[in-house]
């Protein structure tokens, strides 16, 4: 999510940053147990994704969802400030003349 975030930034980069704003909200654990009431009671069944009540692939979405924020964002301020560096082309090097360069 950080790294479309920050390549594409805009419009997308703004709902994520909400999103995860929502997210990071919350204290974590009050999150993860609210999740984990809901998630274990009825399960998951979001289009093609279905977990099941007693399925051991809950406490792991429950755990990527929480923990989410916390990966997103050093990652999307690392895409946004490569996208900013001024990268030197290999042709245009020291040693290079620049009419075969270009």
């Amino acid at each position: 999510m950080g790294l479309a975030a920050g390549f594409f930034g805009g419009l997308i980069d703004t709902l994520i940053s909400r999103v995860l704003d929502v997210i990071w909200a919350f204290p974590i654990f009050l999150l993860a147990i609210s999740l984990s009431i809901v998630l274990i009671a009825h399960g998951i069944d979001i289009g093609p994704i279905s977990i099941t009540a007693g399925s051991l692939w809950l406490p792991i979405s429950i755990i990527g969802i929480v923990y989410i924020p916390y990966v997103a964002r050093p990652v999307r301020g690392q895409v946004l400030s490569l996208k900013e560096r001024r990268v030197r082309l290999g042709g245009h090097g020291p040693g290079r003349c620049p009419a075969i360069a270009s």
